[in-house]
């Protein structure tokens, strides 16, 4: 009950602020399929969330990223839950000892008892999930990311050598609240943008290095069992 007043009660204090935000963003298109473009909030005020929001997605971006030490109150997560399904986008946060990630009215939570495949959802054709950080260099979670054929990962890990290792051995992106690791195959430049406010990640030339990868070690591979077959008596 007192929930419910609350949401009421935060829709009639920023109901001209939402109202403004979105009849701005009438006509507003994401960024192309291709890439997948994160926008960085910096704090989780209601107002400044409204802020993030309408130049985030008035820039083509419907992903939302947030990261704090702190835990965050059932009661604010389910008010921002409510803001995050208005504007249709995909908010992501690392919390203390969990992650969350809200969309389409539900929020989603995370914590390493989670199973790996309960964390892992779909953008634009690219799988997504998320790891903490005991989770980055273990062998057992890797090989089974690369049977997911995860795309992205979120990690909560702060080690560098770990998340970069994890990319190169998944081919994928390794994001965390301060770096973006790609695979040393790539050129840094060409597949990645990053500033303050934003990441912008190439997903087509991902997928393109990725499918070709592996299309060759499948032939390297035959090759090999070829070989030892004509070896057998």
């Amino acid at each position: 009950m007192f929930q419910r007043f609350l949401l009421k009660s935060y829709y009639w204090i920023f109901k001209k602020d939402i109202f403004s935000s979105l009849e701005t963003l009438k006509g507003h298109k994401r960024i192309t399929k291709d890439i997948l473009g994160i926008y960085i909030t910096s704090n989780l005020n209601f107002r400044s969330l409204i802020k993030s929001f309408t130049k985030g997605i008035g820039e083509g971006f419907y992903v939302f990223f947030y990261f704090t030490s702190r835990q965050i109150p059932k009661q604010k997560i389910k008010l921002i839950k409510e803001l995050t399904n208005i504007y249709g986008i995909h908010f992501i946060i690392f919390s203390k000892n969990c992650i969350l990630r809200m969309f389409d009215n539900r929020c989603f939570y995370m914590d390493s008892q989670t199973s790996l495949k309960d964390r892992i959802f779909s953008i634009s054709s690219s799988k997504i999930t998320f790891l903490f950080p005991e989770e980055v260099n273990n062998p057992a979670v890797t090989m089974t990311l690369k049977m997911q054929n995860i795309d992205i990962i979120f990690s909560t890990n702060i080690s560098s050598y770990f998340n970069q290792d994890l990319s190169n051995n998944l081919i994928a992106y390794v994001i965390t609240d301060k770096n973006v690791y790609v695979p040393d195959l790539f050129e840094k430049n060409m597949v990645m943008e990053k500033t303050k406010d934003m990441i912008k990640l190439n997903l087509k030339y991902l997928k393109s290095i990725k499918n070709n990868y592996l299309e060759t070690n499948y032939k390297d591979l035959t090759l090999i069992k070829a070989k030892l077959d004509s070896f057998q008596i």
